[in-house]
């Protein structure tokens, strides 16, 4: 018995000590990858523009679900359903095909982020660069706890890491067939 209440203790105590660490970390990450694929940027552009196929939440998403939008909106608004959470994308800006931004928040985690797609034609291709400005305020008892997950997982550059290689796979796969 006295085994189990200091074991529980000490995952307490651990509790306690990352929501506290969380509260003192920056709220702030930012992300930026830069990759040329051997694919025009029309393609590219297509590919990114195909949100339901590359979602913003990757892998996490099991579903998108398309919001109406200002007839003004530069583009399309919808919601992912991560799983444990829900994300707003907005469309910001569309300079097709070299410059899109999207908007996401998070309807339970308070998160915002924005993440600005670059395309620049090559002679091989696309330069792709994304960069990411994430953020995540205080206000729910879980923001503390995901501020140290995304810093001790580099989470946000993974995350369009991730999103990258899905996209060149994507457009691999798509040439291979045409």
């Amino acid at each position: 018995m006295t085994t189990v209440l200091i074991v529980l203790g000490c995952l307490v105590g651990l509790f306690v000590l990352i929501s506290i660490i969380g509260r003192f970390l920056s709220g702030d990450f930012a992300a930026h990858t830069s990759v040329e694929l051997p694919h025009p940027p029309q393609d590219v552009w297509n590919a990114i523009a195909d949100f339901r196929r590359h979602p913003m939440g990757g892998g996490m998403t099991r579903g998108v679900e398309i919001e109406e939008t200002e007839s003004d909106a530069p583009g399309p608004m919808w919601v992912e359903d991560i799983g444990s959470s829900n994300t707003r994308i907005k469309t910001e800006r569309s300079e097709e095909p070299s410059t899109l931004i999207r908007t996401l928040e998070d309807l339970v985690v308070p998160m915002t982020a924005r993440w600005k797609y670059s395309l620049q034609a090559t002679e091989v291709g696309t330069q792709l660069t994304i960069e990411s400005a994430t953020k995540v305020n205080l206000g729910t008892w879980h923001a503390p706890i995901f501020r140290v997950l995304i810093k001790l997982t580099n989470g946000v550059q993974r995350g369009v890491d991730h999103y990258v290689a899905r996209l060149g796979k994507t457009l691999q796969a798509d040439a291979a067939t045409t």
